[in-house]
C-alpha cells in the first residue's frame, strides 16, 4: 500500500469469524495499529460478532484522528430486503445470562450436538467477567490469571487450555468439554457467592 500513490478503498469482510478465539485479540490489535492508523483511503470492516466490534470501537475510542472520521453502520434485514443504517453510538448487548444458561444446559444434558453451539461461549463469558473486574481487558491471559487469583480458585486450566474445546479435531472429547464448562460455571457461582456475602454484611 505504501508504494501506491492512490488511496485504495479496503473492505474486510468479517476477518475474525474463522479464527481461533486465542488469535482474535491479536488480529484486532494488529489491524487497529497497522491499518486504521495509516489514514490512507477508507477502511470498511464488517462483523456479525458484537464483542469483536466492541473491541474495535474501544481501540479507536482514544484515537482522536480516527474517532472523528469513524462511522458505525448496521445492516438490518426486513423481510426480503436489507437496509444499511448509520448508528450514532454502539452498546454491547448484555447476553451474559443467555450464554450462562446455554452452558448450564450443556452441563445438565450433555448432548453431543450442543457442543458445537457453545464453541465460543467459554471465551465470551469469561471476557464479560473480565470486563466487570478489570479496566484493561486486552490481555485475556493476564485477566484470566488475575481473576482466578482474586477469587482464590485453583487454576485447573491455563488461559489457552480453557478456550480449546477440541473443535478443530475430527472427534469431540465430550468429557473434556463438560469439565471445562463445569469449571467456568464454578467461577460464576463463586462470584455470586461473594456478591451475596457482600450484600449480607452490608
Amino acid at each position: 500500500i505504501k508504494e501506491i500513490k492512490e488511496c485504495p478503498l479496503v473492505f474486510l469482510d468479517d476477518p475474525i469469524s474463522s479464527l481461533d478465539n486465542s488469535k482474535r485479540d491479536k488480529l484486532i490489535n494488529y489491524m487497529t495499529s497497522k491499518l486504521l492508523n495509516q489514514n490512507r483511503g477508507q477502511f470498511f470492516i464488517t462483523t456479525h460478532i458484537d464483542e469483536v466490534f466492541d473491541k474495535f470501537n474501544k481501540n479507536n475510542r482514544d484515537n482522536q484522528s480516527i474517532k472523528d472520521k469513524q462511522s458505525i453502520f448496521e445492516i438490518s434485514k426486513y423481510n426480503n430486503q436489507s437496509k444499511i443504517e448509520k448508528l450514532t453510538s454502539f452498546t454491547l448487548n448484555n447476553d451474559f445470562k443467555t450464554i450462562y444458561e446455554r452452558l448450564c444446559k450443556y452441563k445438565n444434558y450433555q448432548r453431543y450436538e450442543d457442543a458445537f453451539s457453545i464453541k465460543n461461549d467459554i471465551r465470551d463469558i469469561l471476557e464479560k467477567i473480565h470486563n466487570i473486574f478489570f479496566d484493561n481487558i486486552e490481555n485475556f491471559t493476564k485477566c484470566y490469571d488475575n481473576l482466578l487469583d482474586g477469587l482464590d480458585i485453583e487454576k485447573k486450566y491455563t488461559a489457552n487450555d480453557i478456550q480449546d474445546l477440541n473443535h478443530g479435531k475430527n472427534e469431540i472429547n465430550s468429557d473434556e468439554i463438560i469439565e471445562k464448562v463445569e469449571f467456568v460455571i464454578e467461577i460464576i457461582q463463586k462470584i455470586r457467592e461473594m456478591n451475596n456475602e457482600k450484600n449480607t454484611t452490608a
